[in-house]
């Protein structure tokens, strides 16, 4: 497991130098803790600055990960891209795959 994380400002700094990188790159991976919630149909994970990431993709695996992490910080594996933050899997007393 990492013993770091990204706050959403550096994940999105980060994503910003791999594009200037490489213009037709898709999606990086990225290593997130945060809340998970959701807003009128708009998923987001809030880190510990209080800023939010948009979140995306299947409906099921967000309501999973919403559902695993309880509305507590959680250590979330995923891609960022050009929509935002795609989670994979969620890290509680294990990692659950989404």
């Amino acid at each position: 497991l990492p013993t770091g994380t990204l706050t959403v400002d550096a994940a999105a700094d980060e994503w910003a130098k791999a594009i200037a990188d490489d213009p037709w790159q898709q999606q990086s991976p990225v290593v997130l803790t945060g809340v998970i919630d959701r807003h009128d149909r708009r998923w987001t994970l809030t880190d510990a600055e209080g800023v939010a990431a948009p979140l995306h993709g299947v409906e099921g695996d967000l309501l999973k990960l919403l559902a695993v992490t309880a509305g507590h910080p959680a250590t979330v594996f995923g891609e960022w891209g050009t929509a935002g933050f795609r989670p994979a899997a969620v890290v509680r007393e294990r990692v659950v795959a989404l």
